[in-house]
Order: C-alpha cells, then structure tokens, then sequence
C-alpha cells in the first residue's frame, strides 16, 4: 500500500511539472482571487513563478504531495514493525534491577537453544497418560524420539524454515532434536542480537559464596523474530546466563 502511494506521490510531482509547463493547472489551481488583487499579479507561465522555490503549480500540489509521503512512511513503518512479533520470554528480573557494565562483545559465542512447540499438545499429553496407566494398551509402550516427532512435533517442513532462518543470520546448527522439540545452534553476540532483535549487555553480580563480582549477560529487551518463523518457536535459551540452575542434595539410591 504505502509503495503505491510513493509511486502516486511521484506520479503527481511530475505531472505538476508537466501541468506547470503547459499552463494546464492553470484554471483548477487558481481559482479566481477577490477583486482587490489584479489578474496581473498571477503567474502566467512557468518563468514568471520561478524564483520561489517551487514551480507554481507545483504550490497548489505540495500539501497533498506532503500528505500522501506522511500517510506512506507511516504505513511503512506500521508494517516493519508487524513483521516482527514478540517471544513469551521476558528480561531476567536480576538484569532489570541492576545497571549494565557495558554491552558484551558482539564476537563473544553463545550456546543456543531454541525451543520448539508441538503440533499436537493434547495428543502427547494422552500418550503419556496411557503409557503410565495399567489399564491402556500402551502401558509400558515407549515411544523412540523419531516416533514422538512424527506423531506429535512440527511438520519437518517448519523445522526447517526455523533452521534456514538460523542460518541466513549466520548462525551454525549444531542438533536438531529427532523430537522436533529443539534445535541447537552456535552464534555470536551480533548474529543472535540482529536474529532476535534485542540487545545482550553484561551485568556486574554479587554472589552468595564469591568473594569477588561475578561478570553475567543477558538480553535487555524481548526477543523478536519474523512473523513468517514465530509460530514456530517457543523460546531461545542461551541469551542469558543470569539464571543458573541451582543443584540440589545428591541422593544415594544405592544401599549395601
């Protein structure tokens, strides 16, 4: 929409100047004027208006010209930003109460892991049930990761629209999971924060048991992706290292 209405804007630049050549605006542009000013004072051809900045005819056109430019770059960028749809994945609560030490080096390597959704939830929700109830048929009845993939991931079709994106960014695939469920894959600081539209600053902690600061990352804002791969993705793990796994008591479940 908003090219048609550049290529309309550009239409009208040079007909005015046609118009203001060939004295064909003349009589829609100028209507007549009160009495009190003189017919003589008008521009009658394209010499007598120049001097002013704009050819004569081309005044009577400028203030739609300008509004049609407006209404253009206004639905340009309502459609940029439609083209990217926003992750469920929101800034670790740690890197939004503590001030960044700087951004980190966009030559840094991050491990990712994107996350994929299932194609039928409810179904391998079932599946699970019946394998764990006594009274199923499956009972017992494991299913291999290529098997849950085919019954119940994407379509390897969309798995690879994700991957394909990945790499156009630049990024290496490392695994793609034989369940559909996730993709790893290896990027710098730069290609992840251009693939997922945000920024990865690093954070100054102090934690429990160091004696000293700890250096930590994480993104600072959400993470985008096209809306042609979104529906395909789930989450990307590796953008931050703010919330490590804690590691409970070890339990010995061998006697004797």
């Amino acid at each position: 929409m908003y090219v048609f209405l550049l290529a309309l804007a550009v239409a009208i630049i040079g007909f005015a100047t046609l118009g203001g050549k060939f004295g064909l605006f003349r009589i829609w542009f100028y209507p007549p004027l009160p009495v009190r000013l003189r017919a003589s004072a008008l521009p009658t051809s394209p010499s007598e208006g120049r001097g002013t900045g704009l050819p004569y005819t081309g005044l009577a056109v400028a203030p739609l010209l300008l509004m049609l430019v407006g209404l253009a770059s206004t639905l340009a960028m309502q459609t940029k930003r439609s083209d990217w749809v926003p992750l469920q994945q929101d800034v670790p609560r740690k890197a939004l109460d503590l001030t960044p030490s700087g951004p980190k080096a966009v030559t840094d390597l991050l491990h990712l892991s994107i996350s994929m959704p299932l194609r039928d939830p409810e179904g391998m929700k079932r599946f699970a049930d019946s394998v764990s109830d006594p009274a199923s048929p499956n009972y017992r009845h494991f299913a291999s990761p290529e098997e849950l993939g085919e019954q119940f991931g994407l379509p390897m079709d969309d798995v690879q629209k994700v991957c394909d994106y990945l790499v156009a960014k630049g990024m290496k695939i490392k695994l793609v999971a034989k369940s559909r469920q996730s993709i790893l894959a290896d990027a710098t600081v730069a290609q992840a924060q251009e693939a997922f539209h945000t920024s990865i600053s690093e954070f100054s902690v102090v934690e429990s048991g160091k004696p000293e600061p700890v250096v930590r990352f994480a993104f600072t804002k959400a993470p985008y992706l096209p809306a042609a791969v979104r529906p395909f993705v789930t989450y990307v793990g590796g953008l931050e290292n703010m919330n490590q796994p804690r590691h409970g008591p070890v339990i010995n479940l061998h006697h004797g």
